[in-house]
């Protein structure tokens, strides 16, 4: 029993009665095959399921193979008309014959030799039941006759003129009919196990064995010794095939003791190898030599040794090489990977090489710089300046083109106005000073 899993099983106590024409699964008909083949591939099919489909009109029998939920479809039974039809009754084709097959045309048997067609048995019950009815006739007709007491008739006996038979005669005639006209083995007529005559012909009509021989339908059975009383045996008679399946051909004629091989791959016909049985046996006897046979047999260490020889030396090369892959960085995709931690991979270079490119885009370039410095200089050098004057102006008066600083703080404060008029010019320088080391421009 196939194994389920026991929580998808519904036990049934009951038998199901339908009430309607319809199978009890739903998956079990089709209306045609190609329906049938793709529910082979759902999910619930299973293998070793059997289903119907309409195929040419008809109903025909599927078995589910292969896996379950991916089956394909296979027909149960056979097919009838991929079974080859030895015996065809009907009229004879005029093309396509084929040999081997017994063609039967007006209850006359034909069998097609590759060239022409060659009668192997005729309807013979008319003549032997006319045979058999005269001969009725004639035990009837004596019958009636007086009894003569040891009679031995000579020369010809005739009655009311015509030319009697005897019973002898009659028995010759039907043997000889029988002998002649070929009997066919069939379902209904099988192959005589006793009274059967040499010279007997049978034509096999029902494939099997007869006279310890297999036997195909066409082959013809011919009897050479009578039946004796309880020594039936299977060399009475011998069997002429009409086609022989599988025989094997060979050449006209061959070479005593040679090797037959295959000639082509039908399997049907040998040809010769060219090799003898002498051959054969000294390339047996010679199987373990070796060309270098005296080289080899001066090696006298053991496989083991040789073995361990070759492990040890491989052992020696796998350690070098260990050695060298140790030396080795392993297989990595990131610089992590390779044990740096201080650098920037490609996708951070280029992010920051972006952000860059981004601020220099922001940017004037440096002759519209150097341009505006140079107005903002002229700009605010004139607005100092006049700034300047107007505040000294406003605090000490016009000094004269000629005045300088301490003159005038001389003109304006007296004597003593020297020290303050120093302090003023030093005031002055380190101003300038402060402002010409604190004010940098920078050209971008």
């Amino acid at each position: 029993m196939a194994n389920y899993d026991e929580t998808k099983l519904i036990v049934q106590m009951k038998s199901l009665a339908r009430t309607e024409p319809m199978p009890l699964d739903a998956s079990a008909l089709w209306d045609s095959q190609a329906e049938a083949e793709s529910y082979a591939k759902q999910p619930n099919a299973y293998s070793g399921q059997i289903i119907t489909a309409k195929v040419g009109g008809k109903y025909k029998a599927f078995v589910l193979q292969g896996e379950n939920g991916n089956c394909t479809i296979e027909p149960i039974g056979v097919d009838a008309s991929a079974v080859k039809q030895y015996v065809q009754v009907g009229t004879r084709p005029e093309s396509g014959q084929e040999q081997g097959v017994i063609y039967i045309e007006n209850n006359v048997g034909y069998i097609w030799n590759g060239s022409g067609w060659v009668k192997v048995f005729a309807d013979v019950s008319t003549s032997i039941a006319d045979f058999e009815k005269r001969i009725g006739k004639l035990e009837t007709d004596i019958s009636t006759k007086a009894n003569i007491a040891n009679p031995n008739f000579t020369g010809t006996v005739k009655l009311e003129g015509k030319e009697l038979a005897t019973k002898e005669y009659a028995d010759a005639i039907v043997t000889a009919a029988k002998t002649e006209v070929p009997i066919v083995i069939d379902g209904d007529h099988p192959f005589p196990s006793e009274a059967y005559k040499a010279g007997q012909k049978y034509v096999v009509a029902l494939a099997g064995t007869y006279l310890g021989q297999k036997c195909e339908v066409g082959d013809v059975i011919l009897i050479t010794k009578n039946y004796a009383s309880g020594s039936a045996a299977n060399t009475d008679g011998i069997v002429l095939q009409a086609n022989i399946d599988g025989a094997v051909t060979g050449a006209d004629s061959s070479v005593d003791g040679e090797i037959v091989v295959f000639s082509g791959a039908t399997g049907k016909v040998i040809k010769s190898s060219k090799i003898n049985m002498t051959a054969l046996n000294d390339a047996i006897s010679k199987v373990h030599e070796h060309a270098n046979k005296a080289k080899l047999d001066t090696y006298d260490k053991t496989q083991a040794e040789l073995l361990a020889t070759a492990a040890a030396d491989a052992q020696s090369k796998v350690a070098v090489l260990k050695k060298t892959v140790d030396g080795k960085a392993d297989k990595a995709t990131t610089l992590a990977g390779y044990g740096i931690e201080d650098a920037y991979n490609k996708t951070e270079i280029e992010s920051k090489l972006r952000t860059i490119t981004d601020n220099v885009n922001t940017k004037v370039d440096a002759t519209t710089v150097d341009t505006k410095i140079s107005t903002a200089k002229s700009e605010i050098t004139t607005a100092y300046e006049e700034s300047i004057d107007a505040k000294l102006n406003a605090k000490v008066g016009n000094l004269g083109e000629s005045a300088t600083v301490v003159e005038f703080v001389n003109k304006a404060v007296g004597s003593g106005g020297a020290d303050i008029a120093g302090q003023i010019d030093n005031a002055l320088r380190e101003a300038k000073k402060y402002t010409d080391d604190a004010l940098t421009i920078v050209v971008l």
